[in-house]
């Protein structure tokens, strides 16, 4: 009996984090994309796949690391965990956030995320 493959995946995985940075804290949102391919009787749940994400994003060292670092930390974490996955494909995309002055003081910020105009 051969075993069909299959590409299957979570396209749409939002966290949010806050990085600590001195006098201020720096939010970063990032949207998630995983695919893969592999045989289709070894399918990883998607709630498995999600939490394996998120707590690779938790871990401080790579939430406040550049967004191809931790695709790279996603992947190896995916294809560690599950033998059964041929191909890992990971999309991150960062939502930027700017910085609005409210007050004199330093302290005084407030952050909201980008519009695309």
């Amino acid at each position: 009996m051969t075993t069909e493959k299959s590409a299957y995946g979570e396209s749409r995985l939002r966290m949010l984090r806050v990085i600590p940075r001195g006098d201020r804290h720096d939010p970063r949102d990032l949207t998630v994309g995983v695919r893969f391919e592999g045989p289709l009787d070894a399918m990883v749940p998607g709630e498995a796949v999600k939490n394996l994400v998120h707590r690779v994003v938790r871990e401080q060292d790579h939430a406040a690391a550049a967004v191809e670092t931790l695709g790279i930390a996603v992947c190896d974490a995916l294809l560690a965990t599950y033998g059964s996955i041929g191909l890992a494909r990971v999309e991150l995309t960062e939502q930027p956030w700017r910085r609005h002055a409210v007050s004199a003081s330093a302290s005084g910020l407030r952050t909201e995320p980008r519009r695309a105009r």
